[in-house]
């Protein structure tokens, strides 16, 4: 299925993500800063829960 995807990905670990605010999260991964090349490609693995359909 397409869907779109929340280009962060929190630690899930810290006060601010336990909080309920995880785009403070200090530890955010996102899928296009380096060393990682993106997400355009036919098939990427992503967070179910910052994923929408």
């Amino acid at each position: 299925d397409r869907v779109a995807i929340e280009p962060g990905v929190p630690c899930r670990t810290c006060s601010y993500c336990k909080g309920g605010r995880y785009n403070l999260c200090p530890d955010m991964q996102f899928c296009a800063t380096p060393p990682v090349n993106g997400s355009l490609a036919n098939y990427y693995v992503h967070a179910a829960d910052f994923c929408y359909k």
